[in-house]
């Protein structure tokens, strides 16, 4: 994949770091020994954004911790634990620790929660106020080291609703001021932040007065105007073009963060690359000159639905020119968006598969997919089906996997040997019983008849003009070459839905077999792909006593890639069994 890239040390135009994660400290100690009697708190920090600082660069968790401690002293509280969300907006409160707080109330653990101003602990007015409700409702309270109101007097809660409404006001400003610089870099053909992006160097503003060369920058026009820009990176450009063009012939995406990281490169924030980051990264379009974004309506209906902003494919609706140049062509930009659409269609388990059968396996009893089970250290994996409770009376039906993966071991080395010649027509015969879903007419033929037929009903028709022969008789056959034609039209549409059945030759399945042992030992999610294409799925039976277990020829049955048709009667009937 990426073996013949240089992978020479990187020289970056401007180079960020991980995002913080930044340390909690020990709990202070409390303020005076002995028997103590003093309320229990919790701390809570919040940075709502830490962009590239290290973490021993943040000085705001350290400000809230002090100040916190300081009034937790004065008011006599003993603080129990500190929790701390970096990098979250105060508008949106999933997936911060504000729940694991309250939670710690529900135990009994700590009695109150302490911020150092309301703005961290919220910037929507709505939500700020439902959970200070949520946790008085939990036993607790929440207090501000530096914002105090009495809120058992009108004025102090016209006064904390007001701070609320501050907050929120901020907020809105900033973001409104942000929306107007990025709809100027959008207007510049650039992306809403000058981050770095692999397989490209950022020219910023203070890159553009300093007079920082890259190469051709003797003939860039950027430069000449002296304007923000990216350029192709020198080392990663080539490697992201390859990215791309590996994808499209076959490689899953966590092959190819894997072979990134063992030829040392790094992700634009210095870390490692994981498959969900590449594929992020890959799916922004940016190496092919485009620039994503969501509409207001798309926006509208996530907020609506209260849901975080996904960063798939399907989730921004508009796509825009950038003024980046571009390291892949509009076709193979093509070729990888159908392929990821294709793949974002898949379970999980069959986007980055980790077992060479994984998504192959079915139940016998209620025909659903079986899992992937470790019963225990040093046992062997084996596939269950986990719906024995709630389908099949509680019948058991499970395999081990490496007896399972003996079977198909078997049947692929059957089939890798080429068919003899005196047995061509036993062969022919095999092929004809094999493809008896596929069509036995084309399309073409089924056109050369209706075409006859219309010819057929033009001659009635001349011959009726010439009275030779009665009006009866021709409106009689003129009846029965529409009803043809109809029928010949029904047909058609049919087989145009019907897709023709493929046999793989033997050298597919000769292939497959070469490369199972060494592949097993090493990567067995990599033999899944290939074998997909030859195997379409695996039924196994319940094993009814210990000689099922061991011997499992008698219940499993492989089913080929191209006769899953046949088997869509029996999946529909288990099914509808069951869910009845």
């Amino acid at each position: 994949m990426l073996a013949n890239v240089n992978t020479c040390k990187l020289h970056l135009v401007s180079k960020q770091s991980e995002q913080p994660a930044w340390r909690i400290p020990a709990v202070p100690a409390h303020h005076h020994d002995g028997p103590c009697k003093c309320q229990t708190t919790i701390v809570y920090i919040r940075v709502s954004k830490a962009g590239d600082r290290a973490p021993e660069e943040l000085l705001s968790p350290h400000i809230q911790l002090d100040a916190c401690a300081d009034y937790c002293e004065r008011t006599n509280k003993r603080i129990v634990k500190i929790l701390a969300d970096i990098n979250f907006p105060g508008d949106d409160f999933s997936k911060r620790s504000v729940d694991a707080a309250i939670k710690e109330i529900k135990l009994g653990n700590a009695q109150s929660i302490t911020v150092w101003k309301w703005s961290r602990w919220g910037r929507n007015v709505g939500k700020s106020i439902s959970y200070i409700g949520l946790t008085k409702a939990a036993g607790g309270n929440v207090y501000s080291a530096t914002e105090q109101f009495d809120e058992n007097t009108a004025v102090g809660k016209l006064s904390l609703n007001q701070i609320h409404i501050m907050n929120q006001f901020q907020r809105d400003q900033i973001s409104e001021n942000w929306k107007a610089a990025h709809g100027q870099r959008r207007k510049n053909g650039l992306p809403h932040s000058g981050r770095k992006r692999f397989g490209y160097s950022y020219i910023g503003r203070e890159q553009v007065k300093a007079g920082v060369r890259h190469p051709g920058s003797a003939d860039c026009s950027k430069c000449a105007e002296r304007t923000p820009h990216f350029v192709v990176h020198e080392t990663e450009g080539p490697v992201l073009k390859q990215l791309y063009m590996d994808y499209v012939s076959g490689t899953s995406v966590r092959q190819l963060s894997a072979s990134l990281n063992s030829n040392g490169f790094k992700t634009p924030m210095d870390g490692a690359w994981t498959p969900q980051a590449l594929g992020q990264m890959l799916d922004t379009g940016f190496g092919a000159g485009l620039l994503r974004e969501r509409s207001e309506g798309v926006l509208a209906q996530l907020k609506a639905a209260e849901k975080r902003l996904p960063n798939s494919l399907s989730s921004f609706d508009v796509w825009r020119a950038g003024s980046q140049p571009k390291i892949i062509d509009e076709e193979l930009w093509n070729e990888y968006k159908a392929k990821r659409t294709r793949a974002a269609r898949l379970p999980p388990r069959l986007r980055s598969p980790r077992h060479a059968l994984s998504g192959l396996v079915i139940c016998g009893v209620c025909a659903r997919r079986m899992q992937p089970r470790y019963p225990g250290t040093g046992s062997q994996m084996s596939w269950a089906c986990i719906w024995k409770d709630s389908f099949h009376d509680g019948v058991s039906v499970s395999v081990s996997n490496a007896k399972l993966l003996e079977s198909v071991k078997s049947w692929l080395d059957a089939r890798s040997k080429p068919p003899r010649v005196d047995v061509a027509s036993e062969t022919a015969k095999e092929l004809r019983v094999l493809t008896k879903n596929s069509p036995r007419r084309t399309v073409q033929q089924i056109d050369h008849e209706i075409e006859t037929e219309e010819v057929a009903a033009t001659k009635l028709s001349w011959q009726h003009s010439h009275s030779l022969i009665t009006d009866s008789r021709f409106e009689r056959l003129v009846r029965e070459v529409d009803e043809k034609i109809a029928e010949l039209k029904i047909e058609k549409a049919e087989l145009e839905q019907v897709k023709p059945v493929t046999v793989p030759s033997y050298e597919k399945f000769r292939d497959l077999s070469e490369i199972w042992d060494e592949t097993l030992a090493s990567e067995p999610g990599d033999l899944n792909k290939p074998l997909v294409e030859v195997l379409g799925f695996v039924i196994v039976s319940s094993a009814n006593g210990r000689k099922g277990r061991q011997d499992i020829s008698h219940r499993v049955e492989l089913v080929e890639a191209w006769l899953t048709g046949d088997w869509a009667d029996w999946f529909s009937a288990r099914r509808r069994r069951f869910l009845a």
